[in-house]
């Protein structure tokens, strides 16, 4: 058998073509751990409308849909408030949601997560609910000319801890 004769020059050039490579492996891996590190990327978690239309009127719906919205959002304005209810009943239909933020939220970036779910929901139209989820807040919303429905989420929120 023949021996594999191999040059200095040749082993040189192998020996840096892996560093080089261990080196541009270890910077494009230092480089994604550090814009994950930055913590200020509110992204979307996932985005649900209803695929049912409200059965009352839209424009009172929307009106509704807006009170309450109103209402969490005064809620949420409290430096120890991370979640809020609010429901409304006019024209005959029941419209309620909530909204949780992470505890270690400030308030503003609590309403401002708040605010970003709230635009989302409007490209939900007049469906009769939804739900947004960011990796800061959420919020759900849901509309029912059912009683007994508002009733049993009103329960299951208590158990929750919310009063």
């Amino acid at each position: 058998m023949a021996k594999k004769n191999t040059s200095p020059i040749a082993s040189l050039h192998i020996s840096s073509w892996i560093s080089t490579m261990v080196v541009m492996v270890f910077l494009m891996m230092s480089k994604h751990a550090a814009s994950q590190s930055g913590g200020t990327n509110n992204a979307l978690l996932r985005k649900y409308c209803r695929t049912y239309t409200t059965t009352g009127n839209g424009e009172s719906y929307l009106r509704n849909v807006n009170i309450i919205f109103s209402s969490i959002r005064r809620q949420l304005s409290d430096p120890q408030s991370y979640y809020a209810y609010a429901q409304t009943k006019n024209s005959g239909e029941f419209v309620y949601a909530f909204a949780l933020c992470r505890e270690y939220l400030s308030t503003s970036q609590c309403l401002a997560c708040f605010d970003s779910a709230v635009n989302e929901t409007k490209s939900c139209g007049i469906a009769d609910g939804g739900n947004i989820i960011y990796d800061y807040c959420n919020i759900r919303t849901l509309s029912s000319n059912n009683n007994q429905k508002l009733e049993s989420l009103q329960q299951l929120l208590l158990k929750c801890g919310f009063k």
